[in-house]
């Protein structure tokens, strides 16, 4: 069986005789086996559609057993080069038929590589070759590094469980700033909240408040007695030196 079409197997007959095709220049016959020459008509009959056949010959037609298996395993085998060759996994975007979360969570992760690079590929092109070229034509080489930066937004994160699972233990601990809430709300793919410095400074108010009552008031001292006590004597110094 070739390219999914069925072979074709062919027996000559017993009494078959030898073709003469034609003659030779000193006058003898050319002959052509009956093997050969079945074969021909065969090979017709393999590219059109119907066939004579000597009496006693015999034909069978070769057909494959199954549901073509192997082409199917074949045409996997090309998607996941093509895929690999490109996306450098296949877990994430093919269908697999076995496979851990963890592999799932590789390749995943391997093709945010990917489309991370070819962002910042397109940003940097577009920095360096136009941005940067308008820059210097118009305010002079000085004002490069003034060169505004170009984003494409970040690469989508699909295992948000995880984030979420480390924001609430990083929030219980009081790690977060009032003025990173937002920032914080884009990577965890939520709506950002908004944080004005008001709030940021009432904030960090409140953590000094508590700071401050969690602290131990200061002990006491004897200072202020030690103070009385010398200047009693210092006063009873001067009385002595006053008199005769």
């Amino acid at each position: 069986v070739q390219f999914a079409s069925p072979s074709i197997d062919g027996e000559v007959a017993p009494d078959a005789q030898d073709e003469v095709t034609g003659y030779d220049s000193g006058g003898e016959p050319i002959l052509r086996t009956a093997e050969e020459a079945y074969l021909a008509k065969l090979l017709a009959f393999r590219n059109g559609s119907a066939i004579a056949r000597p009496n006693g010959s015999k034909l069978t037609m070769l057909w494959s057993q199954g549901e073509g298996q192997a082409f199917l395993n074949a045409f996997e085998l090309f998607d996941k080069q093509i895929a690999k060759g490109i996306l450098y996994q296949t877990l994430a975007t093919e269908e697999a038929s076995y496979g851990t979360r963890a592999q799932g969570t590789i390749h995943e992760t391997i093709l945010e590589t990917i489309i991370r690079q070819a962002k910042r590929g397109v940003c940097r092109m577009v920095r360096r070759d136009v941005l940067r070229q308008i820059v210097v034509a118009n305010a002079g080489d000085q004002l490069r590094p003034l060169t505004p930066h170009v984003g494409l937004g970040d690469a989508e994160t699909q295992n948000l469980q995880a984030l979420w699972t480390a924001a609430a233990q990083l929030a219980r601990a009081g790690y977060f700033d009032a003025s990173q809430l937002p920032k914080v709300d884009e990577l965890l793919n939520l709506p950002p909240r908004l944080a004005t410095p008001a709030e940021s400074e009432g904030l960090a108010d409140d953590e000094g408040e508590q700071g401050q009552e969690q602290q131990p008031p200061p002990p006491a001292t004897d200072e202020g007695e030690e103070g009385e006590d010398d200047e009693g004597e210092d006063d009873e110094g001067d009385e002595e030196e006053d008199q005769p």
